[in-house]
Parts: C-alpha cells; sequence; structure tokens
C-alpha cells in the first residue's frame, strides 16, 4: 500500500503536465498542432488519423504511460468500490426502476426530424473506443 501511496503523490505532482511537456517538444507533435487547427471541418476518418498520429507520438512518453496506467488503476479501484455501494442500495434501486416500469412517459424518446449532431458526438468518452 506504501507503493500506492507514492504513486498517488507522483501523479498529482504534474504527470499530465510533464507529458504535456513531452508531446510539446517532440517535433512530430507540432506538425500536427498544426494540423489539427486547419481541421475544423474535417471528415471524421482525418481526425481519427490525426488521433492515432498523435497516440503514436505519446506513446514516447514514460510520464504519459505512467499517468495513463495510473488512470487505469485508479478507475478499476473507483469501479470495485462502487459495485459494494451499489450492491448495498440494489433493493432500492430495483423498487424505483419497477416503479418506472409502469410508467409510459419514460419509454421512448423522440427525436427532431432532421436535428443535427452535436460536433462531439463521433469523440470517444472514459478512454474506451466506442465509449
Amino acid at each position: 500500500m506504501q507503493f500506492l501511496g507514492h504513486l498517488r503523490g507522483i501523479a498529482s505532482d504534474g504527470l499530465r503536465d510533464r507529458a504535456r511537456k513531452d508531446f510539446a517538444k517532440d517535433p512530430d507533435a507540432k506538425a500536427l498542432s498544426e494540423t489539427a487547427r486547419t481541421m475544423e471541418d474535417a471528415p471524421y476518418r482525418d481526425w481519427m488519423k490525426l488521433v492515432r498520429d498523435a497516440g503514436r507520438v505519446t506513446q514516447r512518453s514514460d510520464a504519459y504511460k505512467f499517468e495513463r496506467f495510473y488512470q487505469y488503476i485508479g478507475g478499476h479501484e473507483i469501479f470495485v468500490r462502487g459495485i459494494c455501494a451499489v450492491e448495498e442500495c440494489r433493493p432500492e434501486i430495483e423498487r424505483a426502476r419497477a416503479d418506472e416500469a409502469h410508467d409510459d412517459a419514460n419509454t421512448s424518446l423522440d427525436l427532431l426530424p432532421g436535428l443535427p449532431k452535436p460536433k462531439y458526438f463521433p469523440v470517444e468518452w472514459h478512454t474506451q473506443p466506442g465509449s
């Protein structure tokens, strides 16, 4: 446990800043940043290529790799603790869901025809492809 406490101290003391600095001084990153500035209305596939290329550059930074590892471990810890918290409330949650099942107002969603998707729609969330 001392090791994890030490890692928390390192992570909170600027791993992301160090990873940003590593990225900023990489010559390939500078070119990617310039490209990104011109891509506001670019197709999704062009953005995904840019993201993949940036991913290759970030992997050169030990600070970035450690920060991503640390985030994974932290997320896992929250998940494991969250399961216990939800299980304690399971009976109340199941009662609430059963009540909702009888409420027709919560069973469908009507979208406005022709409503454009927001620009952020294809963004990958929570570090998971497809979110």
